[in-house]
């Protein structure tokens, strides 16, 4: 692992405030790594494990939301994706053009819920 290793991971294991953020981008990271190898389900899971952690940097949640809701999109899973596309819409943090981009896609995914 190396020294620069071994300090960061008795820095995560001595601050209980950096675990989360530690367990948020390893759930990120496995739900990236099952989508690529087409196991869409776990990488759904594992996206929302991101979003119910409560201490999950708002970017990590974002990044779940934006994931899950293009696999779920993919899957045909429209209401589904419309909610998480809608829940990133919250975050003020994203460009204007991006939201109001999402916002359509919602419109968008929810008509094609219904029909």
């Amino acid at each position: 692992m190396g020294v620069q290793g071994d300090r960061r991971l008795r820095q995560h294991l001595g601050d209980p405030l950096a675990a989360p953020r530690l367990s948020a981008s390893a759930w990120l990271n496995r739900g990236t790594l099952h989508w690529k190898f087409g196991r869409f389900e776990q990488a759904i899971a594992d996206w929302g494990e991101v979003i119910h952690i409560a201490d999950a940097e708002p970017i990590q949640k974002f990044r779940a939301l934006e994931a899950r809701g293009q696999v779920l999109e993919e899957l045909g899973r429209w209401r589904l994706a419309a909610d998480d596309y809608e829940a990133m819409t919250a975050y003020s943090s994203i460009d204007e053009a991006y939201r109001s981009e999402l916002r359509q896609l919602v419109v968008d995914l929810r008509r094609r819920a219904t029909t």
